[in-house]
C-alpha cells in the first residue's frame, strides 16, 4: 500500500483540485461552487453519508473510522460533463478531476485512530467569451472573462471509540487556495492595444470540527458532524495591464458554520437505507450584505444492497449495488432566484483481495438551475471512482 499511497500523493500534488466547469461558479464576487463529497460509496446513495464501512474512508462522518482495523488509504478521481443552456446559446464542457485523498491509521484496534484527508472545498472554473464589432471602424474584438481557482480543505483527525456503540472524532481543519477573476479585451486590429484586469483572492485559515456516531441498536446508525467557523484570511490583489491598483480584503469574514445530520437502517439481511441533510448559511459571514448570496444545503436518501459474504456467490451477489436521490441548493442567487440541483445517483462497490480492498464507482445524472427562473440551465453527468486499500502498520499482531 505504500507504493499506492506515494502514487496517490504525486497525483494530488500534480492535479491540485477538481474543476467542475459549471457556469454557476462564474458568479461575480463569488467564491466558486461548494463541493460536498463524503465518499464515493455515499455518492452512490445520494451523495450524503454511508454507515458501517471498514474499507473506504468518510470525509465528514470521520468518527466512523473506528471501524477500520488496518491502516487504510482512499483515493478519489472523477469525470464531469456539463451541458449548459443560456438564452440564445449553449455549450458543453467535460473535465477529469481529483476529488480527495484520505488515510487512517489505527493506533489501538477499534479504539483510537489518527489520520488526515485532503479534499476540494470550493471550485471556481469557468470561461466566457463574446465577440463584438466596433461600429466606428468595423474592427473586431473579443471580451473574455475567466473565473479560476480552488480552495482546498485539509483535515487532521483524531478518532476515539469509548464503547463499541459510540464513535467520536476531533478534526483540525486547514483551508488554503487561490481564486482569480480576470477580464481581457483582445483586439484584432493592430491599432488597438489589448487590455486586461485581474482580481486574485488568496485564502488561508484554520478551524476545528467534530463528528459523532452512535448505534442505538445493532441495525441502526445515527450520526452528525459540525465544522465551526474558521479564523480566515482572504487577501485581495487587483492587477491590471495598465497599472497596479490596490490590495484589500474580501467581503467575507470566514467560512460559515457547516453541519450535517444522518441516519441509516439495516433491514432484511443485505439491505441498508440512508438519509441525510447538511447546511451552510453563506450570507451570515458577509461583512456587507450582498444580494447574490444564498444558503447552501444538501438533502439525500438512498439504498444499498450489500454483497453476499458467502463462499460461492453468483455474479450479482459479488458486488454492492446502490441508488439514491439528492437535492442541493448551490448557495447563490442567479436572476434573483435560488439555484437548485436535482440528481439521481447509482453506484457499485467491487471488493477484491479477499474482501480486504474495494473499488467504488458512482454515477450521478441530474440538472441544476432553471432556464426560466435563473436564465441558465445545466444537465450534467458525473462519474467518480475511489480505490481503498489497506495493510497492517503499527498494531501488534496477536
Amino acid at each position: 500500500m505504500k507504493t499506492f499511497l506515494a502514487i496517490a500523493m504525486i497525483l494530488c500534488l500534480s492535479s491540485g483540485a477538481a474543476f467542475s466547469d459549471t457556469y454557476f461558479s462564474s458568479q461575480t464576487n463569488g467564491l466558486g461552487t461548494r463541493q460536498f463529497l463524503s465518499s464515493v460509496r455515499a455518492m452512490g446513495m445520494g451523495g450524503g453519508f454511508a454507515f458501517g464501512d471498514s474499507l473506504s474512508l468518510e470525509n465528514y462522518l470521520i468518527s466512523q473510522w473506528r471501524y477500520v482495523d488496518h491502516t487504510r488509504a482512499t483515493f478519489v478521481m472523477g469525470y464531469n460533463r456539463n451541458d449548459t443552456e443560456l438564452p440564445g446559446t449553449s455549450f458543453t464542457v467535460s473535465t477529469a478531476e481529483f476529488n480527495g485523498l484520505s488515510i487512517a491509521i489505527p493506533i489501538q484496534r477499534q479504539k483510537w485512530v489518527i489520520g488526515a484527508t485532503l479534499q476540494p472545498y470550493l471550485l471556481k472554473e469557468s470561461r466566457l467569451e463574446q465577440q463584438f464589432i466596433n461600429p466606428n471602424d468595423s474592427s473586431r474584438y473579443t471580451q473574455r472573462n475567466d473565473y479560476t481557482g480552488n480552495v482546498n480543505l485539509a483535515r487532521f483527525n483524531l478518532v476515539w471509540s469509548p464503547m463499541p456503540q459510540v464513535g467520536l472524532a476531533l478534526h483540525g481543519n486547514f483551508y488554503f487556495g487561490t481564486l482569480e477573476e480576470s477580464y481581457t479585451v483582445l483586439f484584432n486590429a493592430s491599432s488597438y492595444l489589448d487590455i486586461g484586469h485581474a482580481v486574485q483572492y488568496r485564502v488561508k485559515g484554520a478551524g476545528i470540527g467534530l463528528s459523532a456516531d452512535v448505534r442505538p441498536v445493532d441495525n441502526a446508525h445515527l450520526a452528525a458532524f459540525v465544522d465551526l467557523k474558521p479564523k480566515l484570511s482572504v487577501d485581495v490583489e487587483y492587477l491590471s495591464s495598465l497599472t497596479y491598483l490596490e490590495t484589500g480584503n474580501r467581503n467575507i469574514n470566514s467560512f460559515p458554520l457547516h453541519y450535517g445530520l444522518a441516519g441509516g437502517f439495516q433491514f432484511a439481511k443485505q439491505w441498508q437505507a440512508v438519509g441525510g441533510y447538511a447546511y451552510q448559511d453563506w450570507a451570515s459571514v458577509l461583512k456587507q450584505p450582498a444580494t447574490n448570496y444564498d444558503s447552501w444545503s444538501h438533502f439525500n436518501v438512498g439504498l444499498e444492497h450489500q454483497a453476499a459474504h458467502i463462499r460461492r456467490p453468483n455474479f450479482l451477489e459479488r458486488f454492492d449495488w446502490r441508488a439514491g436521490y439528492s437535492q442541493t441548493n448551490l448557495g447563490y442567487l442567479f436572476n434573483n432566484a435560488s439555484v437548485t440541483e436535482k440528481a439521481l445517483h447509482f453506484g457499485v462497490g467491487m471488493p477484491f483481495s479477499s474482501w480486504y480492498n474495494r473499488l467504488d464507482l458512482a454515477l450521478v445524472v441530474g440538472m441544476r438551475g432553471d432556464l426560466t427562473d435563473n436564465q441558465v440551465e445545466e444537465k450534467f453527468i458525473n462519474l467518480n471512482f475511489s480505490l481503498s486499500m489497506g495493510e497492517l502498520w503499527f498494531q501488534r499482531i496477536r
